[in-house]
């Protein structure tokens, strides 16, 4: 017998693959809490607050290098992260990485890296009319 969802499984699967290629490398919490100078407390509570992202692999949340810049995490990372209301960590993951035409073909990641800000509100707002509770 098949699994009638086996190939959107598959293909989910890849796309994780894809996103983890594009987002990486990726900090264990004790690098990333050494980079920001935190205890690992410290990063879980930073992590909880949607101040940064971890996704979870293999049993242990692990930390995309990127969204950190000069010891610090990105310019307005957390207004973006708040807005994904509820959504899984790999799903705001694949948005933060993903390209927008409408944003002159950048990602998210690219916005924050060049302190965008009429860019980041429209991105904040547009998330929030789509995520709102």
């Amino acid at each position: 017998m098949t699994f009638p969802h086996a190939g959107a499984l598959d293909r989910a699967a890849q796309h994780r693959c894809e996103v983890f290629q594009q987002a990486g490398p990726f900090l264990s919490p004790q690098q990333t809490a050494s980079v920001l100078g935190l205890s690992e407390t410290g990063l879980e509570h930073l992590r909880a607050r949607s101040v940064i992202i971890g996704v979870p692999i293999d049993d242990a949340w692990r930390y995309p290098a990127i969204q950190f810049q000069d010891a610090k995490p990105l310019h307005r990372l957390q207004d973006v992260l708040a807005a994904h209301y509820n959504i899984a960590e790999w799903v705001i993951l694949d948005s933060l990485m993903a390209v927008d035409p409408a944003f002159g073909n950048r990602s998210i990641i690219n916005l924050l890296e060049e302190k965008d800000d009429l860019s980041i509100d429209r991105v904040v707002s547009l998330l929030r009319e789509q995520y709102a509770p």
